[in-house]
């Protein structure tokens, strides 16, 4: 019991009176189930369409250079031959990072 009061205490001690009223009001209202969700519109169908057209995306790194643990970031690419060396340190930070 006093644990969670502690625990209650130490949330509610940051925070505004009006807020702290606002989360007592909505419990209260949930409890005595006094809320109601709004009305779906019938106009909505659920289909978007997009305003602009999708660019082409021409991937870095291909099927085929995977398979030969290739990989390319950065318009830098690294040639690890049968195994990954996931430390990459001759490599920036940020193509590690990428690699990961």
């Amino acid at each position: 019991m006093t644990n969670s009061f502690i625990r209650y205490y130490n949330t509610i001690k940051y925070l505004k009176l009006r807020q702290t009223l606002g989360r007592a009001l909505a419990g209260i209202k949930y409890k005595a189930r006094l809320f109601r969700l709004p009305e779906i519109s019938d106009s909505l169908n659920g289909i978007i369409t997009p305003q602009v057209g999708f660019l082409k995306h021409d991937p870095w790194n291909n099927r085929n250079n995977l398979k030969e643990n290739i990989f390319n970031f950065l318009n830098c690419k690294a040639n690890f031959g049968n195994e990954i060396d996931w430390k990459a340190e001759k490599q920036s930070h940020l193509w590690q990072y990428n690699l990961h």
